[in-house]
């Protein structure tokens, strides 16, 4: 997203902190579909390989509840919930619509 955002603001962002543009800034710009494209590929190459690693983690409040590397496969509902509460969710909260 900051590429885009570079890619598209950056000369004017440049301007206003009173930098020079970088040589490469100008060029994407002058050629901003097939740099989109790049960025596009790349980012979907990138994605494709962290969902291929089986990662899954859910955190609450920078506590680990849940991982699928450390426990080799996805939670229940029942699991799901007691982690949320080891890890510190008030257990107020209504989970009967999550079924």
């Amino acid at each position: 997203m900051t590429l885009l955002l570079s890619i598209i603001f950056g000369d004017k962002i440049c301007q206003a902190m009173g930098i020079p543009i970088p040589d490469l800034l100008i060029r994407a710009q002058n050629s901003q579909f097939t740099t989109l494209m790049i960025i596009y590929y790349i980012g979907n190459m990138i994605s494709t390989n962290l969902m291929n690693t089986g990662a899954f983690e859910i955190t609450y409040n920078d506590n680990l509840v849940w991982s699928k590397l450390g426990s080799g496969r996805l939670p229940s509902w029942p699991e799901l919930i007691r982690e949320f509460e080891a890890a510190g969710m008030p257990s107020s909260h209504n989970f009967d619509t999550l079924n």
